[in-house]
C-alpha cells in the first residue's frame, strides 16, 4: 500500500463512527474493498455495493 492510500485510509477511518464491538469488522470489510476504488480498479457504486453486501452479511451471522 502506498503512502497516499495509506493517508487516504486515514482520513476515512477517522470520519466513521466509533464505539459498537462489530466495527472492527466492519473495518476491516472497507480496508480490504477500499483500495481496489482508491486504485481506480472498481467504480465508487461497485465498491459501496460489495462493502454493503459483506457487511449485511456479517451482520446477518
Amino acid at each position: 500500500m502506498t503512502e497516499q492510500l495509506a493517508h487516504r485510509m486515514d482520513k476515512i477511518r477517522a470520519n466513521v463512527g466509533s464505539g459498537k464491538l462489530y466495527e472492527n469488522e466492519v473495518y476491516k470489510i472497507i480496508e480490504e474493498e477500499l483500495p481496489e476504488f482508491l486504485n481506480g480498479n472498481k467504480s465508487a457504486g461497485g465498491t459501496a455495493k460489495t462493502i454493503d453486501d459483506r457487511i449485511t452479511i456479517y451482520l446477518n451471522e
